[in-house]
């Protein structure tokens, strides 16, 4: 019992964190305001926060899947209902970062991709633990279809810098030559 008493304070202690970060409790309605004037960094933060909820989840100790102790099933019940709403916030957050994919830089690709993996390592432990609960298939559809464009979009951006580098390489080698050209007329002088 005390794996699992150690387990629920941490998510209790998870669910205070995304509480603190949304500006408001979990199970409170949402304040409405414009997502929009939200920067990308403050995004990824959000994410972060998120993930590490569902990254704590899926810690769960292997005793909990027996769920034989009132006290644990019901630890694991209130766990679920925060889930569900958590899973409701990444869906916002993932959406809005994948309608700004395009205008993300290679490194926030990077760290988009790497939350999203993250989140998507959780997913088969978190879902023996809450079976048949909480599973929000349009979330993982919108994160299978936004992992496709972040993967495509950062293949583009590496193939658009090596073209760069390369036009940068030729474009050394002229000037070198040139300097070449250069030093030899100064020597004829």
């Amino acid at each position: 019992m005390s794996a699992s008493v150690r387990w629920y304070a941490g998510m209790l202690e998870q669910n205070m964190m995304v509480s603190r970060m949304l500006g408001y409790h979990l199970h409170s309605p949402p304040r409405s305001n414009n997502r929009n004037k939200v920067s990308d960094s403050d995004l990824f933060k959000e994410m972060d926060d998120l993930v590490n909820f569902a990254d704590h989840l899926s810690t769960v100790p292997a005793s909990l899947y027996l769920q034989h102790e009132s006290l644990v099933y019901e630890a694991v019940r209130l766990v679920s209902e925060d889930y569900r709403l958590v899973q409701r916030e990444i869906f916002v957050r993932v959406a809005e970062l994948g309608a700004r994919t395009t205008v993300l830089s290679l490194s926030e690709c990077t760290h988009f991709l790497n939350s999203i993996n993250r989140l998507d390592g959780c997913k088969e432990r978190v879902s023996l633990l809450l079976v048949n609960r909480n599973r929000n298939d349009d979330l993982w559809d919108l994160i299978k279809e936004t992992k496709e464009n972040l993967v495509a979009t950062m293949e583009k951006e590496k193939e658009g810098k090596m073209v760069v580098i390369a036009a940068v390489g030729n474009e050394s080698r002229k000037l070198t030559g040139f300097s070449e050209l250069y030093r030899l007329a100064s020597r004829g002088r």
